[in-house]
């Protein structure tokens, strides 16, 4: 076996691992599924070229680049939402992430056996161990930041596909121009890119992971106080309750003893009459609803705030959830609006479907939301396959649709 056949079989070995270790433990994908996927991934890469190449021959240097860039994007993206069953926008990203990886582990290999090591080249085992080698470390270094990718906030993640895109092409140029001219120094410079791009976007995604779960902690404190609130309201009901009850049993039991039969049915009719009506409303059968609906309107007191509920107990949503969606939809919206104005919030569960939907007077709830409150949104909406919807009623509104299975 020739050097150039060790090296290709090596070079195509390397790309399945590179594919197979970040995504092995897909939790969407099996591992022998994850497999199959790396391998077919290896063998179009091999063989796709070799189709189009001789029909490039005539073109300009830069169409082939061009067309080569994105042909092989193309089948890294196919590769990676067939194994995490992410949408377009986040297997993009993750494959032009990836592919600075690829070509940093190409760069290690050229820079220790063609740079540093010239003589290493000449031997089969060196070449194996040293593609090896190099896979692994930029493999390992890349799925210690891959699993962040998938949490991208929706609104940034055209702005992550720009970086990893310029990258992608930046990296690809000095993979290429390094292969001529064999510059130790542009090869270990070239090498400091992917650990640039990893550690700037990771601590991006990581401030934002912070921002979002502070969020979270904020809508969870207002859901606790709230509860709270509602709770020492039923207190206070029941010991009222209790005392009016126990008064009224001494006052019947009076005119019972003392025979006034006349005085004892009008005294009933008129507790019957004056019956207090329960001061604490209940807009649902589901507590957490119902709390998170009066803290909202205890804190809004100027706000029309019309309610339309029809979600049981038996809701098969986490009630912490619903609660959540509720709070990032109403609480910066309710905020913004003028005293007096109205906003209708419906609540509905169909069977398995749950819909959450809010809508106010002149206002696109849309542009007021904020980051953090669509950040939230999309955590709870991937765990029941939810949608985010807009303008379904009226211009302006806007819908969570969940499904429970």
């Amino acid at each position: 076996m020739s050097i150039n056949t060790a090296g290709m079989l090596s070079f195509y070995s390397c790309l399945f691992l590179m594919m197979f270790i970040p995504f092995c433990d897909s939790k969407n994908t099996t591992p022998l599924k994850c497999s199959l996927v790396c391998i077919l991934y290896s063998v179009t890469e091999y063989l796709l070229p070799k189709a189009y190449t001789p029909l490039m021959i005539s073109f300009p240097w830069w169409v082939y680049f061009v067309f080569h860039t994105l042909a092989k994007e193309g089948i890294q993206i196919l590769a990676i939402k067939s194994i995490l069953k992410t949408d377009w926008m986040v297997s993009v990203i993750h494959s032009c992430v990836l592919s600075v990886h690829i070509y940093s582990a190409q760069i290690i290999f050229d820079l220790l056996a063609y740079g540093l090591f010239p003589k290493l080249h000449e031997s089969h085992l060196a070449v194996v161990l040293i593609w090896m080698a190099s896979t692994l470390i930029m493999a390992f270094w890349y799925r210690k930041f891959n699993r962040d990718l998938s949490r991208v906030a929706e609104n940034d993640k055209k702005y992550y596909l720009l970086i990893a895109v310029s990258v992608d092409v930046f990296q690809y140029r000095l993979c290429a121009a390094y292969e001529n001219t064999l510059d130790n120094t542009l090869g270990i410079f070239s090498l400091i890119v992917p650990l640039l791009i990893t550690t700037v976007l990771k601590k991006n995604i990581l401030e934002e992971h912070y921002s979002i779960e502070q969020g979270r902690l904020h809508a969870l404190d207002h859901m606790a106080k709230s509860e709270l609130t509602a709770l020492n309201q039923y207190e206070t009901v029941l010991t009222k309750t209790r005392h009016e009850l126990i008064n009224h049993m001494n006052v019947i039991r009076g005119y019972s003893e003392s025979g006034e039969k006349d005085k004892l049915n009008g005294y009933i009719n008129e507790i019957i009459k004056n019956a207090a009506v329960d001061p604490v409303l209940q807009y649902s059968d589901n507590v957490y609803i119902n709390t998170i609906i009066k803290y909202l309107k205890s804190i809004h007191p100027t706000v029309n705030i019309n309610v339309d509920t029809t979600i049981g107990s038996d809701c098969p949503a986490d009630p912490l959830d619903l609660g959540m969606i509720v709070l990032c939809l109403c609480e910066s919206s309710f905020s913004t609006l003028p005293a007096n104005s109205t906003a209708c919030l419906t609540i509905r569960q169909i069977e398995n479907m749950i819909i959450i939907a809010e809508s106010a007077e002149d206002i696109r709830i849309k542009d007021i939301l904020t980051e953090t409150d669509y950040s939230m949104l999309e955590e709870v909406l991937k765990k029941y396959h939810g949608s985010l919807n807009f303008n379904v009623r009226k211009p302006g509104d806007i819908a969570v649709l969940l499904t429970c299975d």
